[in-house]
């Protein structure tokens, strides 16, 4: 059922975490808001915010078989994943499956990260680094 698909690490790794690893058969989300929560819950607006007035965009989300579809939604990160100065340490690990989850700015971010990958870009500016989390990749989460 799940031949010649990609698994996507989660997120919370480090790069340290990955470095452990002696099967690197998977895919690394670099790019992207990352889903915090999944819930069959339909009533959701399109965004929460919490008190301390994050906002957290909501989609939803579908399975699908040959009879019924299946709808959930998911509660995003209020800030978007962005590993743009960062991706070449991946390939260093032999990392060479990256995941973009994108919903706007598609053509921009993907070319940005083809000329990242092309060395056509070698250095991103503060203002760009400034939009995106680097989450738990320098850290980690244990």
């Amino acid at each position: 059922k799940y031949e010649n698909t990609t698994p996507i690490i989660s997120p919370e790794l480090s790069l340290k975490d990955l470095k452990q690893f002696q099967n690197n058969k998977f895919g690394v989300m670099v790019h992207g808001r990352i889903v915090l929560m999944n819930t069959k819950y339909q009533k959701l607006p399109k965004t929460l915010t919490d008190e301390k007035k994050y906002t957290f965009p909501v989609r939803q989300e579908a399975t699908r078989t040959k009879t019924h579809t299946n709808y959930y939604y998911q509660i995003l990160n209020s800030v978007e994943l962005g590993l743009l100065e960062r991706i070449n340490e991946l390939f260093k690990l032999n990392i060479n499956t990256i995941f973009l989850d994108l919903t706007q700015n598609i053509a921009h971010t993907t070319k940005l990260y083809r000329n990242i990958l092309d060395r056509k870009i070698t250095e991103i500016k503060k203002e760009q680094k400034k939009q995106f989390t680097k989450g738990h990749w320098d850290k980690g989460v244990i």
